[in-house]
């Protein structure tokens, strides 16, 4: 038997802090500001008074047409490895080829060869613009699985031929308390994999996910394997694995071309969906050849 959950924006979620818990609350994002209140809480006395910070961010879709002008007039448009991938230009959420640029690979990226890539309903929320935030073209994409192709001369974890993850974000600042606590995707500075700006790494770029043939991402953002999620660390993570391979219980998803990619986002939208969908990018034709499904 296997069990299929659904992810829910989580408004309130405490983890531990070397200070106490430390619970998150999102606000609705705004197309003038997010705001993303922070609250440290006494891990000794429930009633202790807690003290909350508010952080206002610029609207994404601001920020990008900001570093897209500052990077023009420094002659620093982005120069790297084309692409192709499939792209939603406007909230109809439609997909279709699309070429682009990765940005060139820095001593501390690696080069990923795109071989699958998870659907999940977040996808849907960035293309149809849910949230108000959709930078089109927009690439969607952050459950991906691929083969490292190239790394810089200053990555030590990986190399050429290593099977590899990514997942929802590729930056964050590494210096805040959620980065030491290995919570990056709570930092104020957190970079998500697909429509996001990447101004330390990317020049200012909009970020485009793993709906395409190839990704370039900074090593610290590579995984090799399953190490723990904002629900359960890596050792939680280990007996669930434990426990379904005791069990006999293996992943259950539902594999498509590229071409199906539309059909199958109006399936998820629908909740026409049995099992999640995974695209074999490499085994498709990016160019678009017909609706197709494995």
């Amino acid at each position: 038997m296997s069990r299929h959950f659904r992810t829910h924006t989580t408004s309130r979620l405490t983890f531990p802090s070397s200070s106490g818990g430390l619970a998150i609350t999102r606000l609705p994002f705004s197309s003038t500001s997010s705001k993303l209140l922070l609250q440290q809480l006494s891990s000794t006395s429930p009633a202790a008074a807690a003290t909350a910070v508010t952080i206002t961010t610029s609207s994404p879709a601001r920020n990008l047409q900001r570093a897209r002008a500052s990077a023009a007039e420094q002659g620093m448009e982005e120069h790297g490895k084309a692409a192709v991938g499939w792209a939603a230009r406007d909230d109809s959420g439609v997909l279709s080829p699309y070429n682009f640029s990765r940005r060139a690979q820095k001593d501390d990226d690696v080069t990923i060869k795109v071989l699958y890539c998870g659907i999940c309903h977040t996808d849907l929320h960035i293309v149809k613009n849910d949230w108000g935030n959709a930078m089109y073209p927009v690439v969607p994409g952050h459950e991906i699985v691929g083969v490292v192709t190239g790394v810089g001369a200053g990555v030590t974890k990986f190399k050429a031929g290593d099977t590899v993850g990514v997942g929802y974000f590729v930056a964050s600042c590494r210096g805040c308390e959620c980065c030491g606590n290995g919570y990056e995707n709570y930092c104020a500075k957190m970079v998500t994999t697909c429509n996001g700006v990447d101004h330390d790494h990317g020049g200012g770029a909009a970020t485009q996910g793993g709906f395409s043939d190839a990704i370039v991402v900074n090593e610290h953002y590579v995984l090799r394997g399953i190490t723990g999620n904002c629900v359960g660390g890596i050792r939680d993570c280990q007996a669930m694995l434990d426990f379904a391979g005791e069990h006999g219980i293996t992943a259950e998803v539902e594999v498509i071309k590229m071409d199906y990619v539309n059909t199958a986002m109006e399936r998820l939208e629908k909740n026409d969906v049995r099992y999640r969908f995974v695209i074999d990018v490499a085994g498709s034709s990016l160019a678009g050849s017909g609706d197709a499904k494995i």
